[in-house]
């Protein structure tokens, strides 16, 4: 199993950046985690979309999903012989979110011609193709969902966005990888949003995992620094994630 990243910046993106995205695989599964600003077009270079198994929007704040209406329309106006309904995973209330910032689907119902909804709830189980994913309601001001995807034992967690919860330790543990959240710095992020850094190390090193993945750093801070925190509280192996590394698991 292997994780691409095609998007990795924070709230939004910068100059040759993306916002949230990320590319689950095992060949010839493939999940898209997350569709934020330019993370579909960092996928062509990898996938053609035609080839998703699954989207998955761990929460419906833009960074997070605004790239799921090209993609409808990728999916509606080109020709593909296997072209069939995308399942797409999103929290409770997603799909009326999707409705206000397309008002025409109402009349012209698109999304449903490209794709299928279902709901997520804390604790579910989806097994797609080769890969299971579990998901875990994080602390965050919208319902959103962390989640861990196994593979033939091997397990990579994702924090998706969330502040300081003692539990979320134990919904890690196991995991050979953490892709985290580290939006600040300093020794404490912001109850209700964001971790900082810091944070993420100890949430890191709380879960035994082996590699820490930082992810969604806000664009003006110096990454580096972020790293140096995470290791002030993580002794573990740490990366920074930028658009198009992958994660072997």
């Amino acid at each position: 199993m292997k994780v691409i990243a095609l998007g990795t910046s924070g709230t939004y993106p910068r100059y040759g950046r993306a916002c949230s995205g990320y590319l689950f695989e095992s060949d010839p599964t493939f999940v898209q985690v997350d569709l934020g600003t330019g993370a579909l077009a960092n996928m062509f270079r990898h996938l053609d979309p035609f080839a998703l198994s699954a989207v998955i929007l761990t929460h419906m704040h833009a960074d997070h999903m605004l790239d799921i209406y090209p993609l409808r329309y990728y999916l509606l106006y080109n020709e593909c012989e296997a072209k069939r309904p995308l399942a797409v995973f999103m929290p409770p209330g997603g799909r009326d979110v999707l409705d206000r910032c397309a008002p025409e689907n109402r009349e012209m119902p698109f999304f449903d011609r490209v794709f299928t909804f279902e709901e997520l709830e804390d604790g579910r189980v989806v097994t797609i193709g080769s890969l299971r994913f579990v998901f875990r309601r994080t602390n965050h001001i919208v319902p959103t969902f962390a989640l861990v995807c196994e593979f033939e034992g091997r397990k990579v967690g994702y924090t998706s966005d969330t502040s300081r919860d003692s539990t979320l330790a134990d919904f890690f543990r196991g995991c050979d990888a953490l892709i985290c959240e580290a939006a600040y710095q300093g020794k404490e992020g912001r109850q209700g949003l964001h971790l900082s850094a810091f944070e993420a190390g100890e949430l890191a090193a709380a879960a035994g995992v082996e590699r820490l993945y930082l992810t969604h750093i806000w664009p003006e801070l110096d990454p580096n620094r972020s790293r140096t925190e995470a290791a002030d509280a993580f002794s573990g192996h740490i990366e920074l994630l930028r658009e198009h590394d992958i994660i072997e698991i």
